[in-house]
């Protein structure tokens, strides 16, 4: 599992001050890494060149630091790549100076139009062979945005704005060092974000890559190493959380089990039916395929339920965990005998309509194994029933750590499954980020099929935060594995899916 940080200059500082380093030390570390790593994919992609001779390397840099690592970048593979520097903006911070000082000295080729007021009316300076930078950059094979990177605590003003329109524009493969520029210290995207398809983060990644707004922007995260183990930066400052990655997915394999085990070894689920039938379905259907031993619904109608399902009116005695609000309508738990007892007992994932009744708070104070799964719109109306906030959705997309830190600061035993592009997985302090999330997953009934997989392994015994982590990243990877096309997929299809991924 990969940790982020928030405030990564601080850290920086830190292990200059701890460690006896230089930021220009660290930063040639990771002007290196940044290298490997594009020497690398351009052979992993096999990356032709679009042009004749060598490829072509743009690299665009700002006059911070960030821009400095990009001049770094340049004197690094000067002589394997055919180079221009772009520097829109000229030059600030001291180290930035001597970068581009250095890169001068190696005669390497730039464009720097930092004196014009609108690039729209000017086309680039010809200032190299007598060719205008848009007219090279037609066949660029690789974009490197180093304009801002985590630096951006304000909106971008017209001319960034130009620039960034423009290096989307080109057809090379777009790479960000650190972070993309347009998005902020907060995650937020300020008008408009360089579109990376990697994002080479220097040390450590950090949280505003993670948050739903960013994503787009993002592409696939990268570490590029500083010098530093991220053991050694964990003992500078406190991460903010976890990163998953794919090896982090534990299924629940039977291969090493006992074999003298029955299905009741693997835990009795209950599914509550209500208005709409077919979410309780879907979700008894995904928990029985990912390993629970037996599944109940509970329900009035007279529906056909499939055959391996158990359909009742009555409470079974002692279900290992319970499944609720799926489908639920309205429902009326308080005509229901025995359920408001076993739902304050009983480890339980709520969902969808019952996180809309006034029973969600009770069971919040009083059961202590307890998993929420809301989507954005369930989750701001959540945060008004428990009277912590009364925002719109906007605002949680806007900032949705802060509000996920809110709701746990106030109820620290339950853990919460905040659906959306990059899942958030909290309970107390910990704090999971899934950023699997793909668009494929945009349909009905994938919600339900989520609360299935993660009530499966509640049902088999795994704290509540383990089986959130692990029911979101089955659920995520289930649906990049499918051989559908990216809008066909359909809930049974993920179900299906689930049962492969052994």
């Amino acid at each position: 599992m990969m940790k982020f940080y928030h405030d990564i200059k601080l850290l920086e500082r830190k292990a200059c001050e701890e460690y006896l380093l230089t930021s220009e030390l660290l930063m040639e570390n990771a002007a290196h890494s940044l290298a490997n790593f594009i020497r690398d994919i351009v052979r992993e992609k096999n990356i032709q060149p679009r042009g004749e001779g060598k490829h072509k390397l743009l690299i665009a840099a700002g006059p911070g630091n960030n821009g400095a690592d990009g001049l770094a970048l340049a004197r690094i593979l000067q002589g394997e790549y055919d180079i221009v520097i772009y520097m829109p903006f000229g030059t600030f911070s001291e180290l930035c100076t001597l970068q581009f000082e250095r890169v001068s000295a190696l005669r390497i080729e730039y464009c720097n139009d930092h004196l014009s007021p609108d690039i729209s009316i000017k086309t680039f300076l010809d200032t190299f062979e007598n060719i205008s930078l848009r007219e090279w950059a037609k066949d660029v094979d690789i974009v490197v945005d180093a304009l801002y990177g985590s630096g951006l605590n304000r909106p971008l003003d017209n001319k960034a704005c130009e620039v960034i329109e423009w290096l989307n524009s080109l057809k090379g493969l777009k790479i960000a060092c650190d972070v993309p520029s347009g998005i902020s210290n907060d995650g937020d995207v300020m008008w408009m974000a360089f579109r990376a398809e990697y994002s080479c983060v220097v040390g450590v990644c950090r949280e505003s890559l993670l948050g739903d707004r960013a994503k787009d922007y993002v592409g696939t995260i990268h570490i590029c190493p500083i010098g530093i183990s991220p053991q050694m930066l964990e003992l500078l400052d406190t991460p903010r959380g976890i990163l998953l990655e794919e090896k982090d997915l534990q299924l629940p394999s039977r291969r090493q089990r006992n074999s003298n085990s029955h299905k009741g070894s693997f835990g009795h689920l209950v599914v509550f039916m209500g208005q709409k039938e077919g979410a309780a379905i879907l979700s008894a259907l995904s928990a029985f395929r990912f390993g629970a031993g037996i599944v109940t619904i509970i329900g009035d109608k007279n529906v056909n339920v499939p055959p391996e399902m158990v359909h009742t009116q009555s409470l079974p005695n002692n279900p290992a965990a319970l499944a609720i609000g799926m489908g639920l309508g309205d429902f009326a738990l308080h005509d229901r005998k025995g359920v408001r007892n076993i739902l304050l007992s009983r480890p339980v994932l709520l969902d969808a309509d019952i996180l809309y009744q006034d029973i969600t708070k009770e069971i919040l104070e009083k059961n202590p194994n307890i998993i929420l799964t809301p989507h954005p719109k369930e989750f701001v109306a959540l945060m008004r029933l428990l009277g912590l906030a009364d925002c719109e959705v906007l605002e949680l997309q806007r900032d949705r750590f802060r509000f996920v830190r809110l709701f746990t600061h106030s109820y620290p035993q339950a853990t919460l499954l905040l659906k959306g592009a990059n899942p958030i997985i909290a309970q107390g302090d910990r704090i999971a980020v899934n950023n699997f999330g793909t668009p494929a997953l945009a349909k009905a009934g994938s919600g339900d099929v989520l609360s299935g997989l993660v009530s499966a392994l509640l049902a088999q015994g795994l704290e509540c935060f383990d089986a959130a982590v692990q029911g979101s990243l089955a659920h995520t990877l289930a649906a990049r594995h499918t051989k559908s096309a990216s809008y066909a997929l359909t809930p049974m299809e993920l179900i299906e899916t689930i049962g492969q991924l052994e």
